[in-house]
């Protein structure tokens, strides 16, 4: 995705939902999952996301996304990448 595409836009209603939770998400589409759009009014195509809050002291701050294009899955690797890089940043929120 273009940085043009993402600068000054608003992540969309869902994703803000989801990061209420707190909680790690893996979505695979060639396991039937339902796709979350991450920009408010933008229908980008993927076929796998992780979203993973960024968490300091209880409160949300962000989440890091990680996404693909192609026909492939995301899964527990992944996700404990994006933790650790969450973990990092929170962090250096405290």
């Amino acid at each position: 995705i273009s940085k043009s595409l993402m600068l000054n836009k608003n992540i969309s209603t869902r994703l803000e939902k989801q990061m209420d939770t707190r909680k790690d998400i893996v979505l695979n589409k060639l396991d039937g999952d339902n796709m979350l759009n991450i920009i408010e009014g933008e229908e980008i195509e993927f076929f796998a996301e992780v979203i993973v809050p960024i968490l300091s002291s209880g409160d949300v701050y962000g989440a890091i996304v990680c996404f693909t294009k192609e026909q492939s899955k995301l899964g527990n690797t992944e996700k404990s990448v994006l933790k650790g890089m969450a973990n990092f940043l929170a962090e250096q929120l405290t």
